[in-house]
């Protein structure tokens, strides 16, 4: 009897490794991290060598930074795609693990930089997730994080032109873990963001806006304001104490 081919959960369906592995190389490819992306962006403010990449998804940014000679820690809460990601990747400096925002299973003053990208707003627990990345990162280290902006076009729209009590009734038929959009609990403007951030004890380094779409980034440089209601803002903090 054959023996039935494993199969990999993934985007809310079951893929054959064949298939996933084609789409990965697809989404993931060398092009996508040449131009300038929400990902790209946070990636070259990278510092240091030990790196946590919290949220790590499938893994492909924290094979990426360990090809680029830096010591990565892959952490996620999904099992479903850390397998893949074990699967997919490997790098001598590169290792993936389970942990859980609640209580990150890492030493005090460890790592050099934190990548967040697009996770904060998944927690039920911001606050609590801010304050064990600070207890990770070394003194002088830093925390690099991208989130949807809440002062976006995007979202101005949807409050301006949606239906709300039908999308209500929407939500309430949502599972309660999509891995997408839809698990999302808070939105953040540059500003509450910041806040989050300095009262759990950072300091301001960087900041950047940039769209989902090409078009809004070249009016936003015919444009400058215009920046400032892109889909997404990165800002990079320091831990200072």
């Amino acid at each position: 009897m054959k023996e039935a081919e494993t199969k990999y959960r993934y985007r809310n369906r079951l893929w054959s490794w064949e298939e996933l592995d084609k789409y990965l190389d697809q989404a993931y490819s060398k092009k996508k991290f040449s131009r300038p992306t929400r990902i790209t962006l946070a990636l070259a403010m990278v510092e240091g060598e030990n790196i946590l990449d919290l949220g790590c998804h499938v893994g492909a940014y924290s094979h990426y930074l360990a090809q680029k000679g830096h010591k990565v820690v892959a952490a996620d809460v999904d099992e479903d795609v850390l397998r893949i990601a074990r699967r997919k990747y490997s790098h001598p400096d590169l290792q993936f693990v389970r942990t859980d925002g609640d209580k990150l299973d890492f030493e005090d003053n460890f790592f050099d930089s934190v990548l967040l990208l697009e996770v904060l707003e998944h927690s039920q627990d911001p606050r609590g997730l801010v304050r064990e990345i600070y207890r990770v990162i070394k003194p002088g280290g830093f925390l690099i994080l991208s989130v949807p902006n809440a002062a976006s076009y995007h979202t101005i729209g949807r409050t301006l032109l949606l239906d709300i009590k039908s999308y209500f009734r929407k939500m309430e038929s949502w599972p309660e873990f999509a891995t997408d959009q839809r698990d999302h609990y808070f939105y953040w403007d540059p500003f509450t963001i910041y806040r989050l951030l300095n009262k759990q004890g950072f300091k301001y380094v960087d900041h950047k806006f940039i769209d989902n779409f090409k078009w809004v980034n070249f009016l936003a440089r015919l444009l400058p304001p215009i920046r400032r209601i892109s889909t997404c803002f990165i800002i990079k903090v320091q831990k200072t104490a």
